[in-house]
């Protein structure tokens, strides 16, 4: 059996035997009217959802009114030794003051390819206090004949602080002229607006988008990561944005994320889990499809990635990398060898090390959580 508790936090725990909840609560069996509801209305990975012969689903779902009713369930199901398996649900993304945003859109046929290489080039001398990345995606464009499909190349540069907008027009004036950047173009917002400006959002009405739990849409679709470290040419770009023509009804997306103008190279690898440092950008290659479909294979950049391991953002989860045994038996080395050291580089040892003393039972675990090290070990790593 499974059982999910919700709203407070969304916890997942695998259980092999009828679980007595004595909580002021509201639960629902798999057998009620709205347990299907409560699974799949929040849910917005319809590629899971679909998938329902290697997708489990829960037997049970708990929903909580307090948080100490949370700690209550999480130990009743880890109670002598009963086997259970507790997961916290994503809460979508499984891919804070005042700011100003400039956003430019160009095309291939507005020499969006020769824009796009040039940013690889000024993106590690701008400000540390602005962020930079650039979306591609197929569109249809009045600047091709017969409304024929193009890319689009969106440029959103986000600067934090109070320069404004006189600011943010000087930096794209001095570093990025091509741009043509006009005040038009700027936005000014509250950081915390900038996730529904991001999503097309309205951001007068974050408050709803950040609280709601129904997603917009279900697509179905795969993502992958890479962190790119020396400048993709021009020829490279052109490939790049044509495998996006080739796929089907648009079903592709590429967004590159430059790394706030080095400011990561100035932290230490071991300082922080994340360890990519002296990488120029983190791309993030998507694609989506109709639910009768299968998906396209992604891999535009790995002639321009290092490799064993070729690193990957953990925050962008990829099963293709690797995963636990279900049983949870996976060796520290397995893990490394497959996701872990994609993911955390140097630092993976030290994580192992810490999920080892603070759960030595291996009690919260899932496809791709940190492996539990056999008393007694070793503290070096």
């Amino acid at each position: 059996m499974t059982v999910m508790i919700m709203k407070l936090q969304d916890i997942i725990i695998n259980i092999g035997f009828h679980l007595a909840v004595s909580l002021a609560v509201f639960a629902f069996a798999s057998s009620a009217a709205q347990f299907s509801h409560h699974l799949d209305e929040p849910d917005n990975f319809l590629r899971c959802l679909n998938n329902t012969e290697n997708t489990p689903k829960p037997s049970l779902i708990v929903v909580p009114f307090k948080e100490s009713q949370v700690q209550t369930v999480i130990k009743c199901s880890n109670k002598n030794n009963s086997g259970l398996q507790m997961r916290v649900r994503s809460g979508g993304h499984d891919i804070e003051g005042s700011s100003y945003t400039s956003n430019v859109a160009p095309t291939l046929e507005e020499n969006a390819v020769q824009l796009v290489h040039k940013s690889q080039q000024i993106s590690t001398t701008m400000p540390l206090d602005l962020s930079f990345s650039i979306q591609f995606s197929s569109v249809i464009s009045d600047q091709t004949n017969n409304k024929k499909p193009t890319v689009q190349a969106s440029f959103i540069c986000t600067l934090r602080g109070e320069g404004g907008v006189k600011e943010l027009l000087s930096i794209m004036d001095r570093d990025f002229p091509e741009l043509n950047v006009t005040k038009d173009d700027i936005f000014e917002m509250l950081w915390i607006q900038y996730l529904p400006f991001y999503s097309s959002y309205p951001i007068n009405d974050y408050a709803r988008f950040l609280t709601s739990r129904i997603p917009s849409s279900k697509p179905c679709f795969t993502a992958k990561s890479d962190f790119v470290k020396d400048s993709v040419p021009e020829t490279g770009v052109q490939e790049i944005m044509n495998k996006l023509l080739e796929a089907p009804g648009g079903a592709g997306q590429l967004e590159w994320t430059f790394l706030g103008g080095g400011i990561m190279d100035k932290i230490p690898e071991s300082e922080i889990p994340f360890p990519h440092r002296g990488y120029l950008f983190l791309a993030f290659e998507m694609v989506h499809w109709d639910k009768n479909n299968s998906p396209e294979e992604i891999d535009d950049f790995g002639r321009y990635v290092p490799n064993n391991p070729r690193p990957a953002y953990a925050d962008y989860r990829d099963h293709d990398l690797g995963i636990n045994s279900p049983d949870g038996t996976t060796t520290v080395e397995e893990a490394r060898s497959t996701w872990g050291g994609p993911y955390f580089g140097v630092n993976f040892g030290r994580l192992v090390h810490v999920k080892s003393r603070v759960d030595p039972e291996n009690f919260f675990r899932n496809e791709q959580s940190f492996p539990v090290l056999q008393l007694p070990y070793s503290s070096s790593f």
